[in-house]
């Protein structure tokens, strides 16, 4: 085999792993028999050429899920607030091991306490599943993937309560809508700009673009279209 053979197969090989290698309608569990709690998470996509037309990429998918179970001591993204090297890294390229490194430094800390890291959807539109436990002391939940490709845009929910503490019980099901965040560290305007670092860093926020990079404006399409959703159940 030539050696430029050699090179293209380690390419795709490094991308599929950044950007998650489980496919649309794809599942995988990390499951805790002894938890307060489990869930299945449903990451749906809609996103498509059709109802995001302006420079739709040809390849659009999202990489793997990444996230954690954890504590109101710890919050690892907010919009308005700088993005950690952890979240820059899943943001700009769907790797997760900078963001894994926060989670375990959050364990050991005692402020987090289950990893989540689950398969992306690598055709869009598409779904994918995820199955995960859960505790009452550790009752949060943040859980992100990359919109790909794209220079720092990504989906999720942070501080996210499963636990209705009012009523006293777990929440049975619930559905997020997802609204696209631009992580602030590069400062490309459409899905397939070259790699431009922000300097200084921007903070968090909702994607907004002109008309002709992209369809969103505050993280959404006119007005009500999300490129997709979280849909969390109740498994046991």
């Amino acid at each position: 085999m030539s050696f430029i053979k050699l090179v293209s197969i380690a390419s795709v090989v490094l991308l599929l792993n950044a950007c998650g290698s489980s496919s649309s309608g794809g599942s995988s569990s990390n499951i805790d028999e002894s938890s307060d709690a489990q869930y299945r998470v449903t990451f749906t996509s809609v996103w498509s050429g059709t109802d995001f037309s302006t420079q739709f990429p040809s390849n659009a998918h999202f990489s793997g899920l990444i996230g954690s179970t954890h504590n109101d001591s710890v919050t690892f993204w907010d919009s308005g607030t700088s993005a950690s090297a952890g979240i820059i890294q899943v943001a700009e390229t769907g790797s997760k091991s900078v963001f894994t490194a926060e989670i375990k430094a959050a364990q050991d800390n005692a402020s987090a306490e289950f990893l989540l890291d689950g398969g992306g959807i690598n055709t869009t539109p598409g779904n994918v599943s995820y199955e995960f436990s859960i505790n009452q002391d550790f009752s949060l939940l943040t859980l992100i993937s990359m919109v790909a490709p794209s220079p720092d845009w990504f989906v999720g929910v942070h501080d996210l309560d499963l636990f209705d503490s009012t009523a006293g019980e777990w929440i049975d099901s619930m559905t997020v809508d997802l609204k696209v965040y631009d992580a602030g560290s590069d400062s490309g305007v459409t899905f397939k700009s070259a790699n431009t670092a922000t300097s200084p860093q921007a903070d968090i926020a909702l994607l907004t673009s002109l008309a002709g990079d992209t369809d969103f404006v505050d993280g959404v399409v006119n007005a009500t279209t999300h490129i997709g959703s979280f849909t969390f159940e109740r498994i046991n």
